[in-house]
């Protein structure tokens, strides 16, 4: 059992999902209100050395100190996103046991419904290496791409497991599930579920960022056509195309 030092009362959370799944918006909505203290991804890739430092030393140490300490009376929760393979730079799984001991940890589980679509965002994503949008205007960029079936199936697969384990692991825990379309067609609903999840005053929230890949998957996608004619015809994906 991890120790954990006195603090100041707030609720203690963790967004939990993966890549383009509709996290930034979520987290850019709560920073904007004076209630939260909202961290993005801790333990990213790119996450500075003195982090995985400190991390590999003591994942418990270093969140009590960094993340879960004292506050200001005005927050009442604090809380940051976590994807299903972070910390990529350390497996020792210490992070994901310190916090299924936090007692008190609240947890929203943010999905994507569509995976084909969370999969061709994140190639969009690569290949124009922009992540997010925060206004409407137009990015003039080439976003058309080709999917490899096989890559495609594969990440279908390890999602859904991921999901799983993630719903296993967090199971005796008070637990918020949510996805991207529900998030991004009732925002304002959800975000007012969320805040009262989380045990703060309900404000109005605003959307930060804007959907990046408004265009249907078929002027996305350049071997559409492959996709829906033989790879995922009479498969369980054939439902992602529509």
């Amino acid at each position: 059992m991890f120790n954990f030092f006195k603090r100041n009362k707030y609720t203690r959370f963790i967004v939990v999902s993966r890549q383009r799944s509709g996290s930034n918006l979520m987290v850019n909505a709560l920073q904007s209100h004076p209630q939260f203290k909202v961290y993005g991804e801790l333990f990213r890739g790119g996450a500075d050395e003195s982090v995985k430092t400190a991390v590999r030393k003591s994942a418990s140490d270093y969140l009590d100190k960094n993340i879960f300490n004292n506050y200001p009376s005005a927050i009442k929760a604090v809380g940051f996103k976590i994807f299903y393979q972070h910390p990529v730079w350390d497996q020792s799984g210490s992070v994901w046991r310190y916090l299924q001991e936090v007692e008190d940890l609240r947890v929203i589980h943010l999905r994507r419904r569509n995976l084909l679509k969370a999969f061709v965002s994140w190639k969009i994503a690569q290949k124009t290496d922009v992540w997010k949008q925060a206004n409407d205007s137009s990015v003039e960029l080439d976003k058309r791409v080709v999917i490899s079936p096989e890559e495609c199936v594969a990440f279908f697969e390890k999602t859904l497991e991921q999901e799983k384990i993630a719903d296993e692991r967090f199971s005796g825990k008070p637990l918020l599930q949510t996805t991207y379309e529900t998030l991004t067609s009732q925002f304002n609903e959800q975000m007012d579920l969320i805040q009262k999840f989380l045990n703060v005053d309900s404000l109005p929230l605003s959307m930060k960022t804007v959907k990046q890949n408004p265009e249907s998957l078929s002027d996305l996608i350049l071997n559409y056509d492959e996709l829906r004619s033989h790879a995922f015809s009479g498969t369980r994906w054939e439902a992602y195309l529509a």
